[in-house]
């Protein structure tokens, strides 16, 4: 099997650059939030202590109990955040893929799923180069058309999930950064929901990296069957091509009649198009796999709530107001 690291590679960078981008946000905004959030605490305490003072309330109780979750509150968006809050929420999507895949993590299985399909190319074309030695330029061109087909169907699965994958990890870098910001909304009852909303919008980038890995084991798993198939059936189109150069020279020089170099012609046509009927399945078994991938977001907006938003609208928004603003405009 090909050793492919490139994404390895590609998201370690892209983690290096989110992690500096998320801490240096989340520390700014945390050593903006906090004042506020202690003039904050200092109002409500005393609103509650002049209440209790004329009377309109005796709820010692509720006083300690606000004090306490004030000053929780604070220390969770505070110096505790980065390091308590931000830096393991960052974590949990590869660690949460690393159990549910027990074995790797959302990069490596994308390196896995590109080594399997460069492994699949590579059978295909092996048979092609081999076939092009016979001269049978017909059934040559019947394997690279697989090949493509493969490489097509492939490429677009793979870059559904790395989109999806890269698109969490940016996203979670966003939210992460004004944390501090939506835990200060829990000590404003009005606004408290806004806090759920940003969790839920968390968690929905968690599961996004989660739903994507599970989509891409799932293909290196079908994958991985198909090889086996995909190399039996090569290795019968080069015995059978053998078999049939014998049979040629074989009924040139009059030791085989027409029928046995005709049934050996037979075969190198079954075994060709055996190999196309594997890349066919290859193929229709990435389609649906892609639109999964495409899914994803709405599957994983369902199960938890949030919304990361939707790229494609987006492009197109953009697209709308560029054409109303008058660029692009013909005329």
């Amino acid at each position: 099997m090909a050793d492919v690291q490139i994404f390895a590679d590609l998201f370690t960078n892209i983690d290096e650059a989110v992690l500096a981008v998320f801490t240096d946000a989340a520390r700014g905004v945390s050593t903006y939030i906090t004042p506020i959030a202690w003039v904050t605490l200092g109002i409500m305490l005393l609103i509650t202590a002049t209440f209790i003072q004329y009377g309109r309330g005796n709820d010692v109780q509720g006083f300690a109990k606000k004090l306490f979750y004030g000053c929780l509150i604070i220390s969770a968006l505070g110096g505790l955040y980065v390091t308590w809050i931000a830096a393991p929420l960052m974590k949990i999507p590869d660690e949460l893929s690393l159990a549910v895949t027990n074995q790797k993590t959302a990069t490596n299985t994308v390196d896995a799923l590109a080594s399997h399909l460069l492994d699949l190319v590579v059978g295909v074309l092996q048979a092609v180069v081999e076939t092009f030695k016979t001269w049978n330029v017909g059934g040559a061109l019947v394997l690279l058309l697989a090949a493509l087909m493969i490489i097509a169907a492939g490429s677009l699965l793979l870059v559904a999930v790395v989109f999806n994958i890269v698109y969490a990890k940016i996203g979670m870098a966003y939210l992460l950064g004004v944390g501090p910001v939506f835990i200060f909304f829990l000590m404003i009852p009005a606004v408290k929901n806004w806090f759920f909303s940003w969790l839920n919008t968390v968690f929905y980038f968690v599961m996004l990296t989660v739903f994507s890995t599970m989509t891409m084991l799932m293909f290196t798993g079908i994958a991985n069957k198909f090889m086996e198939k995909l190399a039996a059936a090569i290795q019968a189109s080069f015995s059978a091509k053998m078999s049939f150069s014998q049979g040629v020279y074989s009924w040139l020089s009059g030791s085989m009649n027409s029928a046995a170099a005709g049934e050996a012609a037979q075969n190198v046509v079954i075994t060709e198009w055996s190999i196309i009927s594997i890349a066919l399945q290859i193929v229709l078994v990435f389609i649906p796999l892609f639109l999964v991938a495409m899914e994803t977001k709405t599957m994983v907006q369902s199960v938890t709530g949030g919304s990361g938003g939707s790229f494609g609208t987006g492009v197109v928004n953009a697209v709308s107001t560029m054409w109303r603003g008058g660029v692009g405009r013909p005329g």
